[in-house]
């Protein structure tokens, strides 16, 4: 089954799917429309992740503060000045960019928009433990909420995640399988399961290619699938 035709039966099923969720379903401790305030205080690992970036950003406007001005100072001075700040600058913003400082600041800060990973990318070491790691997490924020979680599953099954998520959300998912094939003749068989209720959209799937087999869920909040399928309802049949 398509992803689309997927969407567009959850849609249609909704209101019998949907249930009244007196809990927000979390996952990993955190759930769909959490502030950003009420997510660092389940994540105090963040903070020194978080002051790092902070200084060095500090740095980056630090180096390209502008420059004292000098008397008699030639134009190819001036030139080579501006030059050598640019270096500065540039050599500044390595750091900045390889601990992912720009997405993590924007999604954390007061009404925030952004996205960033659970593994410090810049950080060696956690770069080595995640390779063992049974799970790697996104989180995505939107005006300074939680609003979508994905998670690539390293040592889990689909049948194990899948019930887990049943429990959790107390709503039944719709399942689907999708028989593939690839050039070299070799055929395998994806997995998908959808739930739906009237606060989120969960989606699972078990890609088994075997040249690159993947285990993911992402959760997202309902407004978001909601806005998808009145995207894909609006696009236009081959036969219109």
């Amino acid at each position: 089954m398509t992803t689309r035709r997927t969407a567009l039966l959850l849609a249609l099923l909704a209101s019998a799917l949907c249930q009244a969720q007196t809990n927000p379903v979390k996952v990993q401790k955190h759930w769909i429309g959490e502030s950003a305030a009420d997510f660092l205080q389940d994540e105090p690992s963040m903070s020194p992740r978080i002051a790092q970036c902070i200084a060095l950003n500090e740095k980056v406007a630090e180096a390209a503060a502008p420059l004292p001005e000098k008397k008699h100072q030639s134009s190819y001075d001036k030139m080579m000045a501006a030059t050598n700040q640019e270096i500065a600058v540039e050599d500044a913003k390595i750091p900045v960019i390889s601990h992912g400082c720009g997405p993590l600041l924007a999604a954390l800060r007061q009404n925030g928009t952004g996205f960033f990973d659970n593994i410090d990318s810049g950080d060696q070491q956690a770069v080595l433990n995640a390779e063992t790691a049974p799970t790697s997490t996104r989180w995505f924020f939107e005006n300074g909420r939680l609003m979508e979680i994905k998670i690539w599953f390293y040592k889990a099954t689909y049948q194990q995640i899948r019930d887990d998520m049943t429990a959790r959300v107390g709503v039944q998912p719709i399942e689907a399988s999708t028989p593939e094939e690839n050039g070299f003749g070799a055929t395998w068989t994806d997995l998908r399961a959808d739930w739906l209720t009237d606060s989120i959209h969960a989606h699972l799937e078990q890609q088994n290619n075997p040249a690159d087999p993947q285990l993911s869920m992402v959760v997202e909040s309902r407004a978001a699938f909601d806005a998808e399928i009145k995207k894909l309802k609006s696009q236009p049949s081959p036969l219109d």
